[in-house]
C-alpha cells in the first residue's frame, strides 16, 4: 500500500447539472492543491468512520437510481483490509446516471469542526461526498467533489466551505453546513461515464482546525423554487407518459420534499407541501400518487408567478 497524500479540493464552477435520476449533468470543473501531511496534525483529526469492525459494514447502505427508473448498480463490502469497497455499474438507460451509497443517520461528533479528510483510493474518476444533516430530506444533500487516482491511496481534505446544497444534483439556496448537525455521510458517482466503477474507503476524519479558505470563490447560480419546479415536470412527464408513474412520482417527491426547504417559498405553501406528501403516501393508487403532488408542484409554481416570479 503506498503512502498517502492529503489533496485539497476547491471548485470553480458551482453548477452542477447532474440530475439525480438522469436530468442532464454539467460537471464542475475542479482544482487540486497538494497539502503537506503536517497539514493536519493527529491531534486536530478524529477519525469518525472506519471499518475495522466486522459489522461495521451494516451502517451503510446503497441507493441507485433504479429508484427512478434508472438500471445503474451499486453495492458495497466490507473487505478483509478493514475497508468499505463501493462497485458497480453505472448505466445512462431509462435516463438513469447515479449509484450511491451512505451511511445509517447517526451522531457524527462534530461539532466544531471544519472540515472533514477522506481517505480512500479509486479508479481515476470524481465522486461526489454527500452529507445530510438531522431531519434533513433525503433527496437534498450538502454535496462536493472526492477526485481520485487510480489503484492509489490519498487523503483528501474538504472544508465544509466546499459544500453545496443541492437537489437533483443542482444547487439550491441554502446556508453553510452545521458540523453539529451532520447525521449521514455519502459518496456519489454521477459522472456521465457508463461503465464499472470501484471505489475503496478506508476512513473518514472530522478536522478541527482552521482551514484555508478557496483559492477561487465559487460563482453561484442557485436554482429557484420555479426553476426546480420546471426542471422535475420536464423530467417526470416523460415517466408517467411512458408508463412509469411510480418513477415519475418519486422524482416529484424528491421535488416537494427540496421546496419545503427552500428560501422563497412561502408558509402556506409549505404546508400545501406538507399536505400532499402526506396524501400521496397514504394513496395506493401510484397513478394518483405522481397527480396529487403534481397538483401541488403547479399550485406552488403558479403562486410564484403571482408573486412576480417565474
Amino acid at each position: 500500500m503506498k503512502n498517502s497524500t492529503i489533496w485539497r479540493v476547491t471548485e470553480d464552477d458551482s453548477i452542477a447539472g447532474q440530475v439525480i435520476s438522469g436530468l442532464r449533468m454539467r460537471v464542475f470543473s475542479g482544482l487540486l492543491f497538494s497539502l503537506s501531511l503536517a497539514a493536519v496534525a493527529a491531534k486536530d483529526a478524529e477519525v469518525i468512520v472506519s471499518f475495522e469492525k466486522q459489522e461495521s459494514a451494516q451502517d451503510w447502505v446503497s441507493v441507485n437510481d433504479g429508484v427512478m427508473g434508472g438500471i445503474s448498480k451499486g453495492g458495497l463490502e466490507r473487505t478483509d483490509r478493514n475497508t468499505l469497497l463501493f462497485t458497480g455499474d453505472l448505466s445512462l438507460e431509462n435516463n438513469g446516471g447515479f449509484a450511491s451509497i451512505r451511511s445509517r443517520p447517526r451522531d457524527m461528533n462534530l461539532a466544531g469542526a471544519s472540515g472533514i479528510l477522506v481517505k480512500a483510493r479509486g479508479d481515476g474518476r470524481t465522486y461526489w461526498v454527500d452529507l445530510r444533516m438531522a431531519r434533513q430530506a433525503g433527496a437534498t444533500s450538502y454535496r462536493a467533489y472526492l477526485p481520485t487516482a487510480k489503484g492509489e491511496f490519498r487523503e483528501t481534505l474538504i472544508p465544509f466551505s466546499d459544500f453545496k446544497l443541492q437537489a437533483f444534483g443542482r444547487q439550491l439556496p441554502g446556508g453553510l453546513v452545521d458540523p453539529a448537525a451532520i447525521a449521514s455521510l455519502g459518496f456519489t458517482i454521477a459522472d456521465k461515464n457508463p461503465g464499472p466503477f470501484e471505489m475503496e474507503l478506508e476512513s473518514i476524519k472530522g478536522v478541527f482546525e482552521d482551514v484555508p479558505p478557496p483559492a477561487i470563490e465559487p460563482s453561484a447560480n442557485p436554482l429557484t423554487p420555479a426553476e426546480l419546479i420546471e426542471l422535475a415536470i420536464n423530467r417526470g412527464v416523460p415517466l408517467f407518459n411512458s408508463g412509469s408513474p411510480e418513477a415519475c412520482a418519486a422524482v416529484y417527491e424528491v421535488t416537494c420534499e427540496a421546496l419545503r426547504i427552500m428560501p422563497g417559498v412561502s408558509a402556506a405553501s409549505r404546508s400545501d407541501l406538507a399536505r400532499s406528501l402526506t396524501e400521496m403516501r397514504a394513496e395506493k393508487t401510484k397513478t394518483q400518487k405522481a397527480w396529487i403532488l403534481r397538483e401541488a408542484l403547479d399550485r406552488i409554481h403558479s403562486e410564484g408567478a403571482s408573486r412576480g416570479g417565474r
